[in-house]
């Protein structure tokens, strides 16, 4: 990349005879043009240069580095998901007594996040920390109490979105860096990485809040037009800047924001034309919806299809065919979505039944509490058992039954917290994140693209990386504070 002060003439730039983009600097905004229309006569300005010739290596070389993949075990991507709501509550412990600024929140939680994704060892010493930690709290809490919570969402949900959030942040921009375990990054085919809870947590955290009983259709458009044009946005701008991309994971134009399309308009649909299934029993629904979808699957071949290398698509393949995986798995995430309403019933019904028996006796109290851990664990086991034909990529239903899983065991740890834990403020990262988690995922895209342009992140030392990951998580995770201060005032 080049750095350099331009002065336009009136007849046209041309630098070394061939056509290049530009990054306009103004004092107000930030545009993507062709050189030699960008520059008005008769003015300097400050301009970042990207060869797109030189950018096609790192690009190769970006795109194969992520390519492949086969994962690592269900174990250990739950373990590093479980450990950031332990912690960011024991964050919270440490703040009544000892106040800290929101920005060295988000340090503290940015840190623990870059550290727990890069060295996952350090889990074991912190899970016996916090076991002892929290048999200590427990048993000397002896009244059930409750978090203070700055949103009108539940702690256990406000806790379970910000930290499927937070680890999908972290792992964007991480997955460039060699410091991020390969092992971690998405699977190719099958398999469990942390970063293929992303999406799927992402489609359970809205089915859970999923309001589609009361949406007309000028409300459905208005929630769908900021997805499609983002998709739009972000396809336009890979394609022109020759962005590296990972072809297999949703197609050749398809993206996260598509599939979110198609399953908000689906799952409305299905809920205004079907409401005594869809919307009264979506459990039920979901799993009918999983059945068809793995029935259609097998049929005719069709996984081996949607799995096929793209190189192996003919010249004139149809868009459909150039999209198959991001076409194909939209059923499955709706499937998921479905389940993911199912799973916020039983904990809203759970936390409930909590504060139904806060005055009962400790056996009647603890209850609800462990049906809800009864259900989880079953889940992790069938999940263990399922694990050789979990596919992201595919969106089946082994992929359900693990991302579900892990769902409800983010949420149960929040659930177990809230209903014995002592009143603590909850953390201003978490709710800051949890308000704005569209922001917020829009704005860690938009760095993780300036990163990767601005400097060589497969060339970056391990401190380089660190160093990058925790600036760019602090960043993100203030900004969420932020917004979360400015929606109060």
């Amino acid at each position: 990349m080049l750095f350099i002060i331009i002065y336009r003439k009136r007849g046209g730039v041309q630098i070394n005879g061939r056509i290049i983009f530009a990054f306009i600097i103004f004092t107000d905004f930030v545009k993507v043009a062709r050189l030699e229309n960008a520059l008005p006569a008769g003015r300097w300005l400050v301009v970042y240069i990207i060869d797109t010739v030189e950018m096609s290596g790192s690009k190769l070389d970006k795109e194969a580095f992520v390519t492949g993949l086969s994962g690592t075990t269900q174990g250990e991507v739950l373990a590093i998901v479980a450990a950031l709501p332990l912690f960011s509550w024991q964050v919270s412990l440490l703040v009544s007594t000892l106040p800290l600024q929101d920005v060295a929140r988000a340090a503290i939680v940015a840190t623990f996040l870059v550290l727990v994704v890069s060295f996952p060892g350090i889990l074991l010493p912190f899970y016996v920390a916090s076991a002892a930690l929290c048999a200590h709290i427990f048993c000397w809490n002896k009244v059930r109490t409750k978090l203070h919570s700055t949103t009108k969402r539940p702690y256990f949900m406000s806790t379970f979105r910000s930290t499927m959030m937070l680890y999908t942040v972290i792992s964007i921009l991480g997955v460039d860096f060699h410091l991020f375990p390969r092992r971690l990054a998405k699977t190719e085919t099958f398999g469990t990485g942390l970063m293929d809870l992303g999406v799927g947590a992402f489609v359970v955290a809205n089915g859970m809040v999923s309001s589609s009983s009361s949406m007309s259709i000028r409300k459905l458009l208005r929630k769908a037009a900021p997805l499609v044009a983002l998709g739009l946005l972000r396809l336009f701008t890979l394609k022109t800047i020759d962005y590296q991309e990972h072809v297999s994971e949703y197609g050749q134009h398809w993206n996260f924001f598509f599939t979110m399309v198609v399953v908000a308009v689906s799952s409305s649909s299905l809920c205004y034309v079907f409401p005594r299934i869809f919307l009264d029993r979506p459990g039920l629904a979901g799993l009918a919806l999983y059945a068809v979808y793995e029935l259609i699957l097998s049929l005719e071949n069709l996984q081996a299809y949607v799995l096929m290398d793209h190189a192996r698509l003919p010249p004139d393949a149809s868009l459909l065919a150039r999209n198959k995986e991001g076409a194909t798995s939209s059923l499955g995430f709706l499937a998921l979505h479905f389940c993911g309403a199912f799973v916020g019933r039983i904990s809203f019904r759970t936390r409930r039944a909590l504060g139904n028996h806060s005055r009962a006796p400790r056996p009647l109290r603890a209850r609800p509490l462990a049906k809800f851990w009864v259900y989880a664990i079953a889940l992790v086991l069938l999940s263990g058992v399922l694990s050789s034909k979990i596919s992201r990529r595919l969106s089946n239903a082994a992929y359900g039954v693990w991302v579900i899983s892990v769902a409800m065991v983010i949420i149960g740890i929040a659930i177990t917290l809230e209903a014995r834990g002592p009143p603590v403020d909850a953390d201003p990262v978490i709710e800051g994140v949890n308000a704005s988690m569209l922001l917020v995922f829009v704005g860690a895209n938009l760095l993780t693209g300036l990163v990767n342009i601005s400097i060589d992140t497969l060339a970056a030392s391990s401190s380089q990386a660190a160093l990058v990951l925790i600036s760019y998580a602090t960043f993100v995770c203030a900004c969420a504070c932020a917004l979360r201060r400015r929606a109060q005032v």
